[in-house]
């Protein structure tokens, strides 16, 4: 028989293991032990799997095998390394410059990778066989092998007279655990345990107590570091041929960081510790089988384990894995999201919520139509998808008592809700306003009222639910007020979706101010020219009242009485100047005479943006500002390739430098109320120009509030 070998992991990795897998790998040996196949096993007896401390080298015994150093009747040590898409490289036979006796075997690698622990004491040249024992080899950086060096143990050789011999040393190098017979060529093994004194020598072996004494034969100990339990191979009566069942103990004294003791106390520490056991446990039926099974080997992660076995062999003992507990304990779901009318992909703009078992998890990951999910096993899912106005069915993924890796897709249909939701005012057609509550205004829907809308009476708002695939005549009934039919087509629709429509009425003209004027031409001083078509938008709506006559550019606008509108002309490539006309103390049937002045869009026209207001010597705009300034944003949002210049203007009260400084301050704060509200900022300039470019006479208080003034000049179309 052969060895043991042993891999170190950092104090994090172990947390990281504890963290995922049980305290030991008694919960999760259910899985079945895979053979690692005709590649690395043979006819011959395959043993002692040792795993490199990066774990891409596994190290075993090979029994008897032709190319052995001395061929048969002997034992040798191999390698076999992992390739990239899992498996594993033919196996080499180590030189003989390793496998120097007849019967060789490698117990272990210390924490720098490239330190091993092997079997034998030899000469000085390394190259013949003196006496059993243990000696250290180390490989190099580029594969070759040194000599062996031979640790001192006393007693070893005397106490150890049996067949065969089994060890592991732990990568600290603090501790060697060895199984072996003090009877001459005696099969009867018992397991030891030597600690370190200094670098290369060790303690007489002490033999372990605990649950031992009550085997007739233990071999193969291993002490794995990730649940801190030393596991072996053995069978309780003599009359158990060959038959070996695997187990684990725990130390009575736990193990501590030695390394961070002195010296003495950490000679002390080893000296006491690993000799007495407790809590003996049998590992699992799928690992333990009613034929000879040794060599079990944890690894650190805790997920899996080698070792050796008479089952289902190539010929004698072969090398097994065994997962311990998954190695990716999770199951990885991806689903898709699927229209039900159409059976496609729901479109990108649609921003959908996946839940699990019907809350949001932070393990879901969307992208666009498809979501991507990792979860712990041994669970039941139920998905759903969240969508406004969308109905979901539901995907399940039952794992629940699973403990190993799947990956699955599921479906989330979504089905729109039957109808379209509009929403709008009733609103005065002329003025665009909401009609006022005292008139009553109520909604009818193909000439009657719907209990299903909502109504805002305050707002003179609604809101109503419609099945959408036909159409529909809205209409406003409400005191002095004419209905205006006003189609709405939901054929188009085949999903949900949100509208909005006003619903206009006429007011009786006998109720209703005239509005008359002119429209004028900045450029000219004149009428506008015949040729020009012009509109009226009304608080930012197209007005039907608005009645224009090209021939002499005069106007009549109807408007209710008792508000104030923002009126601004609808003239194409022309600026149109925003007028707020005041009627709240007008009365029905009053005419009211009001001229509008538009401004050609071209290079080098100038035009002063009125109803600007400043806190007092600051460039603070005040809020009554905003209605002028939010009109010049829909100018430029009409014509988006205009630039302009925005120049700030005061009097000649004050120093020139302190007029200068507050103009410029002025028009940039014009400039950046404008761009905030989406307007790119490199279409504008903003300058001060002081009092140096007067309207009027600085002499009268009149002529200075003239001058006091914000204007833009076209620099781009």
């Amino acid at each position: 028989m052969a060895n043991r070998s042993y891999q170190w992991v950092s104090t994090s990795l172990l947390l990281l293991a504890l963290f995922f897998f049980t305290s030991s790998a008694l919960w999760a040996q259910s899985f079945p032990p895979k053979n690692l196949g005709a590649v690395v096993n043979s006819e011959c007896a395959e043993v002692n799997p040792v795993a490199s401390i990066t774990g891409d080298t596994l190290f075993f015994s090979r029994m008897n095998h032709k190319e052995n150093h001395f061929g048969l009747d002997s034992q040798d040590i191999w390698m076999t390394t992992k390739k990239s898409d899992g498996g594993w490289s033919d196996p080499v036979r180590l030189p003989n410059s390793v496998n120097i006796a007849r019967y060789n075997a490698l117990y272990g690698v210390l924490a720098d990778g490239k330190t091993f622990l092997i079997g034998g004491i030899f000469d000085k040249k390394g190259e013949n066989w003196l006496r059993r024992g243990f000696s250290f080899i180390k490989k190099g950086e580029g594969g070759e092998w040194g000599k062996p060096v031979r640790i001192k143990m006393p007693w070893y050789s005397w106490k150890d007279e049996g067949d065969f011999t089994t060890a592991m040393i732990t990568p600290d190098a603090k501790y060697i655990f060895m199984s072996f017979a003090s009877r001459w060529a005696g099969k009867r093994m018992k397991m030891y345990v030597s600690y370190q004194i200094k670098p290369g020598e060790y303690s007489a072996p002490k033999r372990l107590k605990g649950p031992f004494k009550d085997f007739y034969h233990a071999e193969s100990p291993y002490f794995a570091p990730y649940d801190g339990r030393l596991y072996f191979s053995a069978k309780r009566n003599k009359t158990d041929r060959d038959a070996g069942a695997l187990y684990s103990v725990a130390p009575v004294k736990v193990r501590k960081d030695s390394l961070r003791m002195s010296p003495k106390d950490s000679v002390k520490f080893v000296k006491e510790a690993m000799i007495e056991w407790k809590d003996l446990h049998k590992i699992s039926d799928t690992v333990n089988s009613s034929l000879w099974d040794s060599y079990f080997s944890p690894q650190p992660s805790g997920t899996f384990a080698y070792f050796a076995s008479l089952r289902e062999s190539f010929g004698k003992s072969d090398i097994f894995r065994v997962m311990l507990v998954e190695e990716r304990p999770w199951i990885q779901v991806k689903g898709y999201l699927v229209n039900a009318r159409t059976g496609d992909l729901m479109p990108k703009d649609k921003e959908i919520e996946v839940r699990i078992n019907g809350a949001p998890s932070d393990s879901i990951v969307m992208t666009d139509a498809t979501f991507f999910a990792l979860l712990p096993l041994n669970q039941k899912y139920v998905f759903t998808a969240h969508l406004p106005n969308y109905t979901s069915d539901t995907a399940v993924v039952d794992v629940s008592g699973s403990r190993l890796y799947s990956e699955h897709e599921v479906r989330l249909t979504l089905k729109s809700l039957p109808y379209v939701r509009i929403s709008g005012a009733l609103v005065n057609s002329l003025s665009q306003t909401p009609i006022p509550m005292k008139n009553k205004p109520q909604l009818l829907i193909d000439g009657n009222p719907s209990n299903d809308v909502k109504f805002d009476a305050a707002k003179s708002t609604y809101t109503v639910d419609l099945p959408f695939g036909r159409k529909y005549t809205f209409a406003v009934k409400a005191n002095e007020f004419d209905a205006i039919p006003t189609e709405v087509d939901l054929t188009k629709f085949n999903e949900f979706a949100s509208l909005t429509q006003n619903v206009p009425a006429k007011p009786k003209l006998d109720n209703l101010v005239t509005l008359k004027g002119r429209l004028i031409d900045t450029k000219t001083g004149k009428p506008l020219d015949p040729s020009i078509e012009a509109k009226m938008k009304v608080n930012k709506v197209l007005s039907d009242g608005f009645v224009y006559n090209p021939k002499d550019a005069t106007y009549t606008l109807k408007l209710v009485p008792g508000t104030d509108y923002d009126l601004v002309p609808s003239v194409h490539n022309y600026y149109n100047k925003l007028e707020v006309v005041d009627l709240t103390k007008a009365r029905p049937r009053d005419v009211v005479t009001r001229d509008f002045y538009v401004t050609p869009l071209e290079v080098g026209q100038s035009v002063d943006i009125e109803n600007i207001f400043f806190e007092t010597g600051k460039s603070t705009l005040k809020e009554e500002s905003y209605r002028s300034l939010n009109a010049l944003v829909e100018f430029f949002q009409e014509y988006p390739n205009v630039k302009v210049e925005i120049g700030g203007h005061t009097d000649n009260v004050g120093s020139a430098a302190t007029n200068k400084r507050l103009s410029k301050e002025r028009a940039r704060s014009v400039a950046l109320y404008i761009i905030e509200q989406g307007i790119n900022k490199d279409r504008f300039q903003a300058r001060g120009f002081g009092p140096d470019k007067p309207k009027a006479s600085n002499k009268t208080k009149e002529g200075r509030a003239r001058n006091r003034r914000v204007d833009f000049t076209i620099m781009e179309i």
